[in-house]
């Protein structure tokens, strides 16, 4: 399995040619819900520093918005997921492609796994940013937001960011040789059906970007 998933980074067309048909669900589902718990644990993190600077009425709020941010944290890869199968069928769809949704949803799953190393780099940049900025008393959402601002902003953070954009780029590489497969595209056509969801995904991490450096 290892093997495979090296070959799915490297040489993804030759990954799905072998996958084509009848592709499994196992390593899809793996590998989102490998990038959600990560996410969990990430935003755990961020209230982990705010723990012993919670005004004493303000608990509830904490372990609400905790609560609230860990289900989300969960939930989005898998929803993101969906997402991007839906964009990359329904625009293939144009460029006369053909083939079943599962294949497509299952295939774009694979292009998740630099998404591993995103999630994973994400976790570690928000430990030192909690580990350094110093958390204020919280007795609002809006402070909870500012305080989650700082550690957005945090270098650590920023360099996460940063390489998250590579890494979607990287995504972008495989997922063309997804569509390639699961909707038997040319590649130009495959390129064009990836570079629409993605550059509006680009758009929203560089905006990300800037708010948190200025």
């Amino acid at each position: 399995m290892a093997g495979g998933w090296t070959e799915v980074l490297t040489d993804p067309r030759t990954f799905f040619e072998r996958r084509g048909e009848g592709p499994s669900i196992r390593g899809p589902v793996v590998i989102v819900g490998t990038v959600a718990v990560l996410g969990t644990v990430a935003s755990l993190f961020t209230f982990q520093g705010l723990a012993d600077a919670v005004a004493e009425d303000a608990g509830e709020l904490l372990a609400g918005l905790q609560v609230f941010t860990a289900v989300v944290g969960f939930v989005l890869p898998f929803l993101v997921w969906l997402l991007y199968a839906v964009a990359f069928f329904v625009v293939s769809a144009f460029l006369d492609g053909e083939g079943s949704f599962r294949d497509v949803a299952l295939l774009t799953a694979w292009g998740f796994l630099p998404q591993v190393l995103d999630a994973l780099a994400g976790l570690v940049a928000t430990v030192v940013a909690t580990g350094e900025v110093t958390a204020p008393e919280v007795t609002s959402p809006e402070e909870f937001s500012a305080y989650a601002d700082q550690v957005a902003a945090h270098p650590a953070s920023v360099a996460a960011t940063v390489l998250g954009i590579v890494l979607l780029l990287w995504s972008a590489y495989i997922w063309v040789a997804a569509v390639q497969e699961s909707r038997g595209l040319d590649r130009g056509a495959a390129i064009i059906t990836v570079a629409v969801p993605v550059a509006v995904a680009l758009l929203f991490r560089t905006f990300g970007l800037l708010g948190a450096l200025f």
